[in-house]
């Protein structure tokens, strides 16, 4: 058993990339979609240097689930490529400052495309508070069951491959997990996943220039480790 540990120590974008990473998602029809806002005019950036062992990607305005006109259009989408014998997957995060907009959400998991995915993760909004759940998308429908309350800003997310099935759970601490749930998933040599998204049209988007964690306006989660066991 071999355990890989990324510790999100980028100093910058070449490193990030070097280090496996990329910002490439893929589109239903197999054609690549590039999630990377580098202009802080056209949308908020990736920050690389707030601490050694820190990557911040701000929760801009898209969404992945289901199909429709707003949809698939996330921005600063993390993808790496797994082992094809990979057994578990976690990340360890940080909501700065708890999200208080709805639709603000962060999600860790398995990708395949924009229409074939599956994940858990952390949602907000005003009617449940922030939640933290569980989605697989096949063929642009989605199954999501109910999420669990998931107040604070420090979380886990693990999934672990179980009798055929992909099993989703969540933490506060990494110690206490909640199961959220477990698909047999169809996805045809996923990549692992980490995105966010937030408002989109028809709503105001929200296009800070700068992403601070004091700062009530933004809300970044804070990558600080990931790790793969094979």
């Amino acid at each position: 058993m071999v355990t890989n540990d990324f510790s999100f120590r980028y100093t910058n974008r070449d490193d990030l990339l070097a280090g496996g990473w990329s910002f490439v998602a893929t589109n239903p029809d197999g054609t690549a979609r590039n999630t990377e806002i580098t202009n802080s005019a056209l949308g908020a950036v990736v920050s690389y240097d707030v601490a050694p062992g820190v990557l911040e990607i701000p929760c801009d305005i898209g969404d992945l689930y289901e199909t429709g006109p707003y949809v698939n259009n996330t921005r600063n989408s993390l993808f790496r490529n797994l082992p094809a014998n990979w057994l578990s997957v976690q990340l360890r995060l940080t909501f700065a400052p708890a999200p208080t907009e709805n639709y603000q959400q962060v999600h860790f998991g398995l990708y395949q495309d924009d229409d074939n995915y599956f994940g858990v993760g952390s949602t907000y909004n005003s009617a449940s508070g922030p939640m933290m759940d569980i989605a697989l998308e096949t063929a642009g429908w989605a199954r999501a069951p109910d999420g669990f309350p998931s107040p604070g800003t420090n979380f886990c997310f693990q999934l672990n491959r179980v009798n055929g099935a992909i099993a989703g759970s969540g933490s506060t601490n990494g110690v206490d997990w909640t199961p959220l749930g477990s698909f047999i998933t169809p996805l045809a040599n996923p990549r692992l996943m980490i995105w966010t998204g937030s408002y989109q049209a028809p709503y105001t988007p929200v296009h800070p220039t700068a992403r601070c964690p004091s700062s009530g306006s933004s809300f970044l989660p804070t990558c600080q480790e990931c790790s793969t066991t094979s």
